[in-house]
């Protein structure tokens, strides 16, 4: 499964980010922090969907 996220950094230097096409919205510290909370975010976003093993592809859009 993919799925597309969009992260900024915002006025305070926290990272945050949205799914384009899912209702994933997380944040982190930093890039490392900021991905390991999207990828949880996803697996309980879509724990009802996936099938036993599915992986879910994150594909992070960084932007201003």
């Amino acid at each position: 499964m993919l799925v597309q996220i969009r992260a900024f950094q915002d006025e305070d230097g926290a990272w945050c980010a949205t799914g384009i096409d899912h209702g994933i919205h997380t944040q982190g510290e930093s890039l490392d922090e900021l991905y390991a909370n999207i990828e949880e975010a996803s697996r309980l976003h879509f724990e009802d969907e996936l099938s036993g093993g599915e992986a879910i592809d994150v594909r992070l859009i960084v932007g201003h």
